[in-house]
C-alpha cells in the first residue's frame, strides 16, 4: 500500500507516493548523489539494499522489510531504528515493521512528532 512521504530529491524536498520498492530505489539515488549511473555501478555489495537498487524484487516482501530495517539500523550506528531522526529519508516510514509511526492523516512530513 503506497504512502505519501516528504523526501529528498535532486532539487529539494518533494511529497511523493512510496511503497517499499520505490523507497529503496529513492534511497539508492539519494546515496549516490541522484546519479542513475552511480546506482547502477554501486560498489557497496554488502549493503542490504544492493540487490534492490535497480528496482528488482529478488526477495519476498517480508525479506525486503527485514533488509530495510537492517539497513536503517546500520545507518544509525546499529541503534534501534525508532531513534532515527532523518524524517526525509525515503526509508523512514519503513524503518520498523510493521509501520507504526504513521501520522493521523497517513502523510509523513518534517513536522511529525516522534
Amino acid at each position: 500500500m503506497p504512502i505519501n512521504h516528504e523526501t529528498r530529491t535532486k532539487t529539494g524536498l518533494e511529497m511523493v507516493s512510496l511503497n517499499k520498492k520505490k523507497a529503496i530505489r529513492r534511497r539508492c539515488f539519494d546515496c549516490s548523489g541522484f546519479s542513475q549511473k552511480e546506482v547502477k555501478e554501486c560498489k557497496w555489495k554488502k549493503c542490504q539494499l544492493f540487490p534492490y537498487r535497480m528496482s528488482t524484487n529478488p526477495n519476498s516482501g517480508a525479506q525486503r522489510a527485514k533488509d530495510i530495517k537492517a539497513y536503517c539500523s546500520w545507518c544509525i550506528d546499529h541503534k534501534h531504528t525508532s531513534l532515527c531522526v532523518d524524517v526525509n529519508c525515503p526509508l523512514w516510514p519503513y524503518r520498523k515493521s510493521p509501520i507504526s509511526d504513521k501520522s493521523r492523516d497517513g502523510v509523513f512530513t518534517t513536522t511529525d512528532e516522534f
